[in-house]
């Protein structure tokens, strides 16, 4: 085991959990559990009754079921504020994938009222070892939570994301006798090769391996299992319980994607709403980012609350039913205020994470040591002090 070890270049971090009364800094939870406490069937009010004859009315539209969409759907039925959440699969998105979350996600949670059940099934990390619409529904308000590749962005204007030439294997290992790894978030850094697993439960582990160079095979492979192979090929030397861990995944759960992100530099004035029709964008459709500093999950949670929020200031229903008059204009009016409230409250939040995340990637994949030190000086310089503040946000209460 120590030979094996000593071929690879592994950092090891240990991180202080900061323990309040209510959360922890940083804790672990399974996508599929996430997407279940955020389901309609939680409490999501999807339509408004009316009576027979009239029109449905629906103030807020929000492309893409995921964990953004659900979130932002939950926080607007706290809020009072019916919406409709279109979702192209045939059942509500619950890949077979970890999130780790800090105390900012977890902050966000606790405005959604979920994050109660969501920590019996969380794990504490204790440290780091580095529908169609039809036409008589009538819609206010749009909001686009469909991912990375959003259509709503498209149509808002955001300049397209961009590559980086790195490629994340991802996937989900059960062991029914239990694993060794305790409650600790273990990064490994190979050649050419960035390895991430995280604990779930005490059986189930996350695993990434984020590559760098792919046989042209697989850069655009479907294939788990050659996605596995190719995993594997880049991990030799790594330690043996280690790599069991890759060997026993759940092949069904493999995955492969090129990683992407929007250029900070285009966050400052990029329109991530439109008054004229009152549509706006969350989540990775808003500032899809590298997993570099862990923020993704998490970011997509505080823009659900910050929207509603801003979107309960306003009578969405009413302006939805309002005629093309001098009211409706004005309600209409109100509503693009707030969308436009939320944009700014969360423009500096995200530029932030994103010059961050953007940073951490390049020094990745920077192909000079010298341009790899100038990078780490820029983010020593820009985030000095705390490096995991952007861990201890706190978005305000719903």
């Amino acid at each position: 085991m120590d030979m094996q070890r000593e071929k690879v270049s592994i950092e090891v971090e240990r991180v202080e959990i900061e323990k309040t009364k209510e959360t922890l800094d940083a804790q672990s939870v399974s996508t599929e559990a996430m997407t279940r406490q955020l389901r309609p069937e939680a409490g999501i009010a999807a339509t408004k009754e009316m009576p027979t004859g009239e029109e449905e009315l629906h103030g807020v539209l929000i492309v893409g079921g995921g964990i953004c969409g659900l979130a932002t759907a939950l926080a607007l039925h706290i809020k009072g504020i019916d919406c409709l959440v279109l979702e192209k699969a045939e059942s509500l998105r619950a890949t077979r994938a970890g999130i780790s979350l800090k105390v900012s996600g977890w902050r966000a949670l606790e405005q959604l009222k979920v994050s109660e059940e969501l920590r019996k099934l969380a794990v504490p990390l204790t440290g780091m070892d580095k529908k169609n619409i039809n036409d008589d529904k009538v819609i206010k308000v749009l909001i686009g939570c469909d991912g990375s590749n959003s259509v709503v962005a498209k149509f808002l204007g955001l300049k397209p994301v961009r590559f980086l030439p790195l490629w994340a294997a991802r996937s989900l290992t059960y062991m029914p006798d239990g694993h060794s790894f305790g409650n600790r978030f273990l990064h490994l850094l190979g050649e050419g090769i960035s390895f991430r697993l995280v604990p779930v439960d005490d059986k189930t582990i996350y695993l990434s391996a984020v590559q760098s160079r792919l046989p042209k095979e697989c850069a655009s492979s479907r294939d788990p299992a050659l996605i596995q192979q190719v995993a594997l090929q880049a991990m030799q030397g790594y330690p043996e319980d280690v790599l069991d861990v890759v060997r026993r995944c759940d092949i069904a759960s493999m995955s492969l994607a090129q990683l992407c992100y929007r250029a900070p530099w285009n966050m400052v004035l990029q329109p991530f709403q439109e008054g004229t029709v009152t549509v706006a964008v969350a989540g990775d459709a808003m500032h899809v980012m590298g997993p570099f500093i862990g923020q993704g999950g998490s970011a997509s949670l505080e823009d659900a609350v910050v929207i509603a929020r801003c979107l309960a200031k306003t009578d969405v229903l009413a302006a939805a039913a309002a005629a093309n008059d001098d009211d409706g204009r004005k309600q209409a009016k109100s509503i693009e205020e707030a969308l436009r409230s939320y944009v700014k409250e969360r423009r500096e939040r995200i530029l932030r994470l994103s010059v961050k995340a953007f940073l951490n990637g390049q020094v990745i994949v920077a192909s000079s040591e010298l341009k790899k030190v100038l990078l780490r000086a820029v983010l020593a310089v820009l985030f000095r002090g705390n490096w995991d503040s952007h861990g201890d946000y706190d978005c305000g209460s719903l």
